[in-house]
């Protein structure tokens, strides 16, 4: 298992997405989503999530769905290579509720549909397959439920690969809907998992970094995120790590641990880049791939599916109160 990418809105805010046009954060308890937050893709035109992911000929995309109103051929999921739709999945009717359709190439060429229609203002798990190929795969998953397994050519054109997604206006149409718990994977199904977010209580074991205020840890704990309290430096190699809190809520089992912060660059400093850090022991184990940092707030995230320390399956207890950080690279 491969995860790419994952988000459950929880620092309140969208900056780990390419394009977040028209969306909103929304209190996720109104909508029956999970924790504090969710997205609201309101409908209204173009409004939409966009990820921009490496080249991947299948996906694995789960996510939490709720619509209150949607058009006939209204975007849920779209599938890109550039600019060029692949495929993916929309509504089927214009009806207060409605089926959900698997296209490939452009929205409303459908090549299969639910049996079933969904209702509005209920809440869904989906799990959503595209296999791309000549002789590829298309398979949707409702609250566990195989409702849609369709086997043809899922590659429409030259393209060979998927390099990004998009919830939402899928070009043509628009849809309101509330989406959390998104996972993006490129080898299996994520199953019925939730995103639980932990942020920091105390100082870790390195403290680098400048406050602009107080302690590090205290500047960067806010939920939502704020700008208005950082931790910050000029110099390369630095490090800052926290203490965590704890999982709220005891989890059958940990598929992976995702560390998120947000960073910016101001002038021209020396530090360019950034790696993000979780250290469950005594060492840092930093995420591998250099992370730039731009002129403007941009999240970064790293994901570990793995415990560093033994390459065996995260537990609870590797994962309460362990330490999270960043270093700041040239």
């Amino acid at each position: 298992m491969a995860r790419l990418f994952i988000d459950g809105a929880e620092a309140g805010q969208m900056d780990l997405w390419d394009i977040n046009s028209g969306t909103t954060i929304a209190t996720a308890s109104t909508y029956g989503m999970d924790e504090s937050y969710c997205f609201n893709l309101n409908n209204a035109s173009g409004n939409r999530l966009e990820k921009v992911i490496a080249e991947k000929s299948e996906l694995y995309i789960s996510f939490w769905f709720r619509y209150t109103g949607i058009t006939s051929g209204g975007g849920i999921l779209t599938l890109y290579n550039n600019a060029t739709i692949i495929g993916g999945l929309s509504n089927s009717n214009s009806s207060s509720d409605a089926n959900f359709d698997a296209f490939v190439n452009a929205v409303g060429s459908d090549v299969a549909t639910t049996p079933l229609i969904y209702l509005r203002n209920t809440t869904y798990k989906m799990e959503f397959r595209y296999q791309m190929a000549d002789s590829g795969i298309i398979q949707l998953k409702i609250n566990g439920k195989m409702v849609i397994n369709y086997s043809g050519d899922t590659k429409p054109g030259s393209a060979t690969t998927i390099n990004k997604i998009r919830f939402g206006y899928n070009g043509s149409y628009n849809s309101s809907i509330y989406l959390d718990n998104i996972r993006i994977d490129d080898a299996d199904w994520t199953g019925n998992t939730r995103i639980q977010a932990i942020f920091p209580t105390g100082a870790g074991a390195t403290t680098n970094l400048t406050p602009s205020a107080g302690s590090n840890w205290d500047c960067v704990e806010e939920k939502p995120a704020s700008d208005s309290e950082y931790v910050y430096t000029n110099a390369v190699d630095q490090i800052d790590t926290y203490v965590m809190g704890n999982l709220g809520t005891s989890p059958y089992s940990i598929l992976c641990v995702a560390v998120q912060a947000r960073a910016v660059m101001n002038g021209n400093p020396t530090p360019q880049n950034a790696q993000l850090i979780v250290r469950p022991s005594s060492t840092d184990r930093l995420s591998g791939t250099d992370l730039p940092i731009y002129t403007e707030v941009l999240a970064k995230q790293g994901i570990w599916e793995l415990n560093p320390e033994d390459s065996e399956a995260w537990e609870e207890a590797d994962v309460n109160g362990m330490e999270t950080g960043v270093k700041v690279l040239t």
